[in-house]
């Protein structure tokens, strides 16, 4: 999906590209932050995770 719309920003001369961090990897650094995760939901190719110090 992410390769789709690129590749059609690439045809429009957008310099814009989609990327999608790990969520895992996401996650490990707001925990070293001194987050902890207090809400969770997972959509169709997306996920919302709450987070409080």
């Amino acid at each position: 999906m992410l390769w789709w719309d690129n590749a059609r920003r690439r045809l429009k001369g957008d310099s814009f590209r989609t990327f999608a961090h790990p969520p895992a990897a996401m996650l490990g650094v707001l925990s070293e932050a001194g987050l902890q995760g207090t809400y969770r939901w997972c959509g169709f190719g997306w996920q919302v995770v709450g987070l409080e110090r």
